[in-house]
């Protein structure tokens, strides 16, 4: 057992200093980010794999961010910053295969191949509300 805890650096340990967001905050972006990508037909995979020429499936915390804002994906830097951090494989690098995998469920529906009788669910209007919510909001002089 550890008798000196006064010389440990406890605020330098990952596992203190690192604290993650609400599993519902970061869902309500990826929605957000799904939304907007079915709303605009965008494939964003392939913007990763310009980044990406080893094919390794990671991409720096600099050309994610790049890469969202290059789509006109209206995130702010918080969000982006909770993204990165729920995909941080460490200090510079992301996991963009997890990311992709995530957000391209909008469009695919994984492993369905291995289950014929599967019903594919249709997509409505409501599958882009997350995103059309910006279009919506006005400002006070706009309602007047």
């Amino acid at each position: 057992m550890i008798q000196d805890v006064a010389n440990l650096d406890f605020l330098g340990s990952l596992f203190v200093s690192r604290t993650l967001p609400p599993l519902e905050q970061v869902a309500q972006i990826e929605e957000k980010i799904r939304a907007e990508c079915f709303m605009k037909q965008l494939r964003i995979k392939e913007f990763f794999l310009d980044y990406d020429n080893l094919r390794k499936g990671t991409v720096t915390k600099f050309q994610l961010k790049r890469i969202l804002n290059i789509n006109n994906l209206r995130l702010s830097d918080q969000e982006i910053g909770i993204i990165i951090d729920k995909y941080a494989i460490n200090a510079d690098q992301v996991d963009y295969f997890s990311f992709i995998e995530n957000i391209d469920a909008v469009f695919t529906t994984k492993g369905i191949e291995k289950d014929p009788l599967y019903s594919v669910e249709q997509k409505s209007r409501n599958t882009t509300i997350p995103a059309r919510r910006h279009y919506l909001d006005m400002t006070h002089q706009e309602e007047a």
